[in-house]
């Protein structure tokens, strides 16, 4: 009898886990906006410097020192050639940056990445004698129409010494404009934003934007805490999965709060405020327990020590997520 009726609330509970998840899916709106992807270098390039405005805006040296790193960083980027490996480090150096800039946590930014090298001087070198070679050329060609007017007085004036030197004294002017045009693009790029103009620039936040990224990170948990209803207790791999999703939206959370926080009162009754993630930390948590119990149960499951391993490093990743969203 106790077997049939545990079956049977089985069946009524995934039942209406289906029933609450068909509600979910038609109740969530269009209107929203998923994380940046970890190679939008625009997305985190942005992130960072308004993170820096925020969590230093008492401590303008500090903001102007960072700052300065994140331009040489840009300008190097901008000069390499912009490979997938280059846009990776990139990406890494600009989310790890954005990390040691959040209150709390404030540390020494990650050492420059080194990208690979590209080769603009040759491409000068093979530049110049083409634009050195077209301009005489072009210039004698404008110039023979005036050079046939003498055949009709004296035909002694069509000499070839000034015809020579008249595309040499042209030269020199191309050079001194050429020459200074390639030092420009190989000088080493300076920083374009001094403390002052830092200072002086508002924060502007849009919010529509902002809502549209909570709205995001909201559906992302009503979704975890939906799936967790319905896996397996002993579903190590979907729990796994869980909480990869968990991590990602983590980094979410710790952006849009930040953003929160610093909304005017008014600016906040237009925008709604980041749920906590300790609820659905809390329900992964008790699945693993429940894992680890139904495992622990399971006859073959005595001589998979494994398990413990699994468990543990399982828990030590949720304690990692509670740690930086606290």
């Amino acid at each position: 009898m106790d077997f049939w009726t545990a079956r049977s609330e089985r069946t009524t509970a995934i039942v209406s886990t289906l029933v609450a998840i068909a509600i979910l899916a038609g109740g969530v709106t269009a209107f929203q906006s998923h994380h940046a992807p970890v190679d939008d270098v625009v997305q985190l390039e942005s992130d960072l410097r308004f993170q820096l405005e925020v969590a230093f805006r008492h401590d303008p040296n500090e903001r102007a020192r960072r700052l300065v790193l994140l331009e040489e960083v840009t300008q190097a980027w901008l000069q390499s050639p912009r490979s997938t490996a280059d846009r990776e480090q990139l990406a890494s150096w600009l989310l790890e940056a954005t990390i040691r800039s959040m209150p709390g946590s404030i540390e020494k930014l990650p050492v420059a990445p080194k990208f690979g090298e590209s080769t603009p001087q040759p491409l000068l070198d093979q530049q110049r004698p083409d634009v050195l070679v077209e301009t005489p050329l072009s210039e004698q060609i404008a110039e023979e129409p005036i050079a046939e007017e003498p055949e009709k007085s004296k035909p002694v004036l069509l000499e070839p010494t000034p015809a020579s030197l008249a595309p040499i004294e042209r030269i020199t002017p191309v050079t001194e404009i050429v020459a200074p045009i390639a030092d420009e693009l190989l000088a080493t790029p300076q920083p374009t934003t001094t403390p002052a103009q830092v200072m002086e620039t508002p924060i502007r936040i849009n919010l529509t934007e902002l809502a549209a990224r909570i709205a995001g990170y909201h559906e992302g948990l009503d979704e975890i805490d939906a799936t967790m209803l319905i896996i397996e207790p002993a579903n190590i791999v979907a729990l796994l999965e869980q909480i990869r999703l968990l991590e990602e939206l983590s980094q979410d959370f710790r952006f849009i709060r930040l953003y929160y926080q610093t909304l005017t009162d008014r600016e906040r009754r237009a925008v709604a405020e980041p749920r906590s993630m300790a609820a659905t930390l809390a329900k992964i948590e008790r699945r693993i327990d429940h894992a680890q119990e139904a495992l622990s149960g399971d006859f073959l499951g005595e001589f998979d020590t494994s398990h413990q391993g699994r468990f543990g490093a399982l828990r030590q990743r949720l304690t990692a997520i509670t740690a930086a969203t606290k």
